[in-house]
């Protein structure tokens, strides 16, 4: 033949092989380099590399799609024997009956059922067809378990399993259908299995996400409920409780996000104001960067800048571009301040002469704890230094060494002594954090005296604590002074109502004392006794108006009582005798 057989493209053709060159078997191997150069015989099966069956052997040396009839001969020196050891068949799986038709004697749902006829005499290459098809129906079990080995998510294969087992009870095929039945109940309960854990997992998720529509801090719960969201993508499928589970979910992320919309207006609205705020201090800024009165707008600047830490945020973007813009116009201020008496301190050198002075003055400092004013002044001498000319390369050199060592030196003091400032700023921060907690854990009391005492202790302490760095500090400051003048405005509150209480009942106890001291009873002192007892319930149904009206009310009262009952004294006394 010109050319080997190409199972896609010549089907089921016949191609005599036992007089072709380049065959052989080795260790039953076989090769044919016209049909399957790799291809290689195991029990009479031919399979491919990857163990994908191609064929069968038989006795004619003829090689079809579904099988070899067994051949006697490939080359000189190899002999093959015609036996049954190249058809491996067993024969619990079918039978060819007197017919000619060809049975699966049980698949696990009908018995002897017929699935094809034998045409011709070759009954073994019929019954290796019936086997090549189970064979190949194998294959796709092996397909799907060796995907399933190497999946992450072996719930998704539950569908899979599902379908193959529907197409193995009408397979006509033959071969061992309880273990292929078996190998597919396996994965299909592994994915029911999973399906339940995933099932759980999302379930988890959505009672977490619901908690989160009411957090203390809405940033931490948003990154929470994106990561909820992430690992929810995570999750493989829940079965058939998928589609309830994501309609909560989404249910509630959307919730969520509704209230934060609603927290993030108010925050905004907050935002605006304190933008208003600085933007005032920045125009004040403006204007008096350019000024030459050195003293004053010095002092006027820093205490413009402490103004600045104690209004609030206004809002990351916001907030930079006012900060930048409110900084910018000071450093051009304390940039020209420096230039200006940096410039007076300064003459004019020869190259090397100026370079020697700058490096005397650079190992003067190398050992100086004034860090911000020396490590600008470190910056301006490097300006400087670059702006000199060159002193010639013999001294260049060694002036350089001189002033970069000198530098190195305070830069590396300097970077030690910040890493230790960042350990005490830290240490700050804890202090002060644990002080916001504790007053707005009082912030809600009503013992006036007792948490009046303690936020004045609370504020001692937080007087003695050092700083813990200008970004830090601001923002705790702002949740500590709000937790005490929460508590202040409702103890003031709490005053102020009660005094209007102590004022309505005042007013009431005149109202009665004016009655009581124009009261006359006409002489008819059984009424006047009523009405006196009728006073004395209704002073007592009033109640306590204030320690400073109340004891001179009551004298009042008293004194208005008495000149009825003085009254009425008289009267009987002066009664002319019967």
């Amino acid at each position: 033949m010109e050319k080997g057989w190409d199972p896609e493209t010549d089907g089921d053709e016949y191609i005599p092989i036992s007089n072709q060159e380049n065959t052989e078997v080795n260790e039953g191997r076989w090769r044919y380099n016209h049909v399957r150069p790799d291809a290689y015989v195991q029990n009479g099966v031919i399979r491919t590399p990857q163990g994908k069956i191609e064929g069968y052997v038989s006795s004619e040396g003829r090689v079809t799609r579904g099988y070899f009839e067994t051949f006697q001969e490939i080359i000189k020196n190899g002999r093959v024997s015609s036996n049954n050891a190249f058809f491996p068949f067993d024969q619990d799986w079918g039978y060819v009956d007197d017919e000619g038709n060809v049975r699966q004697s049980n698949n696990g749902i009908l018995v002897d059922k017929i699935i094809g006829v034998v045409r011709g005499k070759n009954v073994n290459g019929a019954l290796a067809h019936f086997v090549l098809i189970f064979r190949n129906f194998e294959d796709k079990i092996k397909e799907l378990e060796d995907d399933f080995a190497h999946s992450s998510d072996s719930a998704s294969f539950y569908g899979r399993a599902c379908n193959l087992l529907r197409n193995l009870e009408n397979l006509n095929g033959l071969g061992d259908f309880q273990e292929a039945r078996s190998r597919l109940n396996h994965i299909k309960h592994e994915a029911e299995k999973d399906q339940d854990r995933n099932r759980i997992e999302k379930k988890v998720r959505v009672e977490e996400v619901q908690r989160l529509c009411f957090p203390d801090n809405w940033r931490d719960a948003a990154d929470r409920v994106k990561e909820l969201q992430a690992e929810w993508r995570e999750i493989g499928n829940a079965g058939e409780h998928d589609n309830g589970l994501w309609t909560n979910f989404r249910a509630a992320c959307d919730d969520f996000f509704r209230r934060r919309k609603e927290f993030n207006e108010q925050r905004e609205r907050n935002f605006n104001e304190n933008a208003r705020r600085k933007a005032s201090l920045c125009d004040e800024a403006d204007r008096l960067r350019y000024c030459e009165d050195w003293r004053d707008t010095s002092a006027r600047l820093k205490e413009m800048t402490e103004d600045w830490k104690e209004i609030g945020f206004a809002g990351r973007e916001k907030d930079n571009e006012l900060w930048q813009r409110f900084n910018t116009a000071k450093t051009v201020f304390f940039d020209r301040q420096n230039q200006h008496f940096n410039q007076l301190e300064r003459e004019r050198q020869e190259n090397a002469q100026t370079k020697a002075e700058l490096c005397t003055e650079a190992e003067n400092l190398r050992y100086s704890t004034d860090w911000k004013e020396t490590s600008s002044r470190m910056k301006e001498m490097f300006d400087e230094w670059k702006d000199i000319g060159k002193a010639g390369r013999d001294k260049d050199d060694e002036l350089w060494r001189r002033f970069n060592g000198a530098r190195q030196t305070y830069y590396d003091r300097q970077s030690a002594h910040y890493a230790e400032l960042d350990n005490e700023r830290n240490e700050n921060y804890e202090a002060k954090l644990d002080l916001c907690r504790q007053a707005e854990n009082l912030q809600y009391s009503t013992d006036w005296k007792d948490t009046t005492s303690e936020m004045k202790d609370l504020m001692d302490e937080w007087k003695d604590i050092g700083k813990a760095g200008r970004d830090k500090d601001d923002e705790l400051w702002q949740r500590f002074s709000q937790a005490r003048q929460r508590f202040f405005d409702q103890k003031e509150d709490h005053f102020d109502e009660q005094n209007r209480e102590f004022e309505r009942r005042a007013s009431q106890k005149e109202d009665l004392i004016r009655e009581l001291e124009y009261y006359d009873c006409g002489n008819d002192w059984s009424a006047g006794n009523a009405r006196m007892k009728d006073a004395m319930d209704e002073w007592k149904n009033i109640g306590f108006s204030g320690r400073d009206n109340e004891d001179d009310l009551w004298q009042r009262f008293n004194d208005a009582r008495q000149s009825y009952f003085d009254a009425r004294q008289d009267f009987f006394d002066n009664r002319p005798s019967r």
